[in-house]
């Protein structure tokens, strides 16, 4: 019997998470992680404009599209079940520059795409600046880790 954390933004405050461009293998994630924030290099994130949720065995949670998300098992094994439905498509929020990305993701703290060393060119290099987790040919990828 698992416990979630969800934690969501208001699509307001998209361009206050960094997120990546379209054109980088990092695509719908944001820079601003709410379990170590930034505020030297990212000074808008603000972990208390978010929603908090709580959510146990039967619960169910919906959010509007382009409401950032983030989720974290807080307590036991949890299972999420997901689908992405938009009836129109969104506005991009402004994207965060490539010098920010690489300032950041080059700091101690831990970096959603890093990865090992030489991972993020050989990402742009080998695979188009894709993650390999990345499903491109449908449309439909809807991995959990996805934020917007």
């Amino acid at each position: 019997e698992g416990v979630k954390e969800i934690l969501l933004w208001n699509a307001n405050d998209l361009d206050s998470l960094y997120p990546y461009g379209p054109d980088h293998f990092m695509h719908r994630r944001c820079l601003a992680d709410p379990e170590q924030p930034d505020p030297t290099l990212l000074p808008r994130f603000n972990n208390s404009a978010a929603y908090r949720l709580i959510l146990r065995r039967g619960d169910l949670a919906y959010w509007p599209p382009q409401w950032a998300h983030y989720i974290r098992t807080v307590e036991g094994t949890s299972v999420s079940i997901g689908h992405r439905h938009h009836i129109t498509q969104p506005i991009p929020p402004q994207p965060a520059p490539p010098d920010l990305i690489l300032q950041v993701e080059t700091t101690s703290r831990y970096a959603k795409g890093s990865g090992s060393p030489g991972y993020l060119e050989y990402m742009i290099e080998q695979k188009g600046g894709r993650s390999l987790s990345e499903n491109t040919g449908s449309g439909n990828d809807d991995d959990d880790d996805h934020v917007l």
